[in-house]
């Protein structure tokens, strides 16, 4: 299936709101005291949830809204993001919890870019084994760890959960 985000100006609560305007409308990050902004510009997932394989382009900068029912794959398109960013998801959910019933692997594929009109093209693929193997390529060159992915996308998710955060 092929999804549009649509970019809107308000949401429902506050902490949504957050969520999204960061996670997927631009992450903002300062260098050299330079106010800048990352986001995703197209993303395909497979395998990853109760996604097959989903398609999501259109991402605006500001703030966009993923919308549909209980169950449809909302929470889980944002775990994407996380992992293609943070090499996991955000929530608690080992990587194996991750791949679609069924299936013998995830990926997720993602396009960031600058609003210097830099891209990063960030692959994550993961096969839950044995043996386990997880492997990451940015701008198709591949990581030796995973670690070396962190920080060039800047992320942050907040939840229900962070209360201490959010009140």
């Amino acid at each position: 299936k092929t999804v549009r985000a649509n970019s809107r100006t308000a949401c429902p609560s506050e902490w949504i709101r957050i969520v999204f305007d960061i996670c997927l409308g631009g992450w903002i990050y300062t260098t050299r005291d330079q106010k800048k902004t990352m986001r995703a510009q197209n993303r395909t997932i497979s395998n990853f949830r109760n996604h097959s394989t989903t398609s999501i382009s259109g991402f605006a900068s500001g703030i966009n809204v993923i919308s549909g029912p209980n169950g449809a794959g909302k929470t889980s398109i944002l775990e994407a993001i996380s992992a293609a960013a943070l090499t996991k998801s955000f929530t608690d959910a080992a990587d194996n919890t991750l791949v679609r019933t069924g299936a013998d692997n995830f990926t997720i594929d993602t396009e960031f870019i600058s609003d210097l009109g830099v891209g990063l093209h960030c692959l994550v693929e993961y096969r839950p084994g044995p043996p386990v193997k997880k492997t990451i390529f940015v701008n198709n060159d591949r990581l030796r760890r995973s670690s070396d992915l962190i920080g060039q996308v800047p992320i942050v998710a907040l939840t229900p959960d962070d209360k201490v955060i959010t009140g």
